[in-house]
């Protein structure tokens, strides 16, 4: 269970990325 810690942060990381991403885009198309 432990080897699965790094798996599921860099889920986290990667999801939190992905939102900030989208997050961007939606700026960008605002202006």
């Amino acid at each position: 269970l432990l080897a699965l810690l790094p798996f599921l942060d860099a889920l986290r990381f990667a999801s939190d990325v992905r939102s900030i991403l989208s997050r961007n885009q939606q700026l960008q198309q605002v202006w």
